[in-house]
C-alpha cells in the first residue's frame, strides 16, 4: 500500500528529475546572448567632467526569460583608467527578443595626462569601455562581456580676455574701479552667461570679492563685454599707499568664474588674470 508520505516522495522526485531534464535540453540548446554597443548621450557636460548615459543592446534568441542583475564598467580616458564601477539594477530580459540597456557613468577630465585647457582645445576626448554583464537564468549565471570606443565631442570654449581695467571714482579713503572683459564665442552655439563670481587681490592682498546676477546671451561668433565694478577701499591695504600714489599705478590678480548655459549643458568657464591698472 503507498502511503501518503510515499506518493509525495514520487511526485517530487518525478517533478526534479522533469526539471533537470528539461533544463539539461535546455542547456544543450542554449544559444549565449549577444550583446552590442549601441549608443552614447551626454546627460551633463562641465569643464571638469561629464555623465553620459550607455546604451547596449542584449539579444537573446532563446526561448526563456533571463533577468540582468548586475553590470560592471572599466572606463578609460585617452588611454588613462578613470573609473570602474559596479551597478546592480535588475533588467528583465525577454525571451526572443532584443531589449535595449542604458545606463549612467559619471566621468571626470581631472587626473588626465593633458590638462583641461589641453582637453578642452581637442574639442574631443576618446573613452575605451569594458562592460561585463551577469545574466540570470534557468541553467545558472552567465557573463556577457563586450568592448567598445567612442567619441565624446567637447564644444569650442569661449575666450576670455582683460580688455580694460579703469578707474571710475577716486576719492580720499577709496576708489572704484572697473574691470572690462570680453567674452568672445567661437562658433554657432548660443550661449549664456547666467552669472559670475570673481575676487581680486592688489598688491599681493585681497581686496574685493563678490558676484554679479546676470543672463546675457552671446550668439554665433558675436562678443559680449562685460563690466564688473570692484571698490577698493584704502584702509584695506597692509602697507602704505603712498609709493602706489607716486607710481601712479596698482598690480591686479583678477579670478573670474563665469556660470555658461550652452546647447551642451551648464559648466563654469575660470580665467585667472594679473597686471597692472593705472591710477591716472
Amino acid at each position: 500500500m503507498i502511503t501518503k508520505h510515499s506518493l509525495i516522495l514520487v511526485i517530487l522526485s518525478s517533478s526534479l528529475l522533469i526539471f533537470l531534464g528539461c533544463a539539461s535540453m535546455i542547456k544543450k540548446t542554449f544559444i549565449r546572448p549577444k550583446i552590442t554597443y549601441e549608443a552614447m548621450k551626454i546627460d551633463k557636460l562641465e569643464l571638469t567632467g561629464a555623465t553620459i548615459r550607455l546604451y547596449v543592446g542584449i539579444e537573446n534568441k532563446n526561448n526563456i526569460n533571463m533577468e540582468l542583475s548586475s553590470i560592471k564598467n572599466v572606463v578609460s580616458l585617452e588611454g588613462n583608467n578613470v573609473l570602474e564601477n559596479i551597478i546592480n539594477d535588475k533588467v528583465f530580459i525577454k525571451a526572443k527578443d532584443k531589449t535595449i540597456v542604458e545606463f549612467p557613468v559619471d566621468l571626470s577630465f581631472l587626473g588626465l595626462k593633458d590638462n583641461l585647457k589641453s582637453i578642452w582645445k581637442k574639442q574631443k576626448i576618446e573613452y575605451h569601455v569594458e562592460t561585463t554583464m551577469m545574466l540570470h537564468s534557468i541553467i545558472g549565471d552567465i557573463p556577457i562581456k563586450i568592448k567598445y570606443d567612442d567619441v565624446i565631442n567637447l564644444p569650442p570654449i569661449p575666450d576670455l580676455k582683460i580688455e580694460d581695467v579703469k578707474v571710475d571714482k577716486m576719492g580720499f579713503a577709496e576708489m572704484k574701479m572697473v574691470f572690462f572683459v570680453r567674452v568672445v564665442n567661437n562658433k554657432k552655439i548660443q550661449l549664456k552667461v547666467k552669472d559670475l563670481t570673481y575676487d581680486v587681490n592688489f598688491n599681493e592682498f585681497e581686496i574685493a570679492k563678490g558676484t554679479m546676477d546676470t543672463v546675457k546671451t552671446v550668439i554665433d561668433s558675436n562678443d559680449l563685454l562685460l563690466e564688473i565694478p570692484v571698490n577698493v577701499q584704502f584702509l584695506s591695504f597692509k602697507r602704505s599707499i603712498t609709493d602706489m600714489m607716486k607710481k601712479g599705478e596698482i598690480n591686479y590678480d583678477i579670478h573670474i568664474y563665469l556660470n555658461i548655459n550652452s546647447t551642451y549643458g551648464d559648466y563654469i568657464l575660470p580665467m585667472d588674470k594679473k597686471g597692472t591698472a593705472k591710477l591716472y
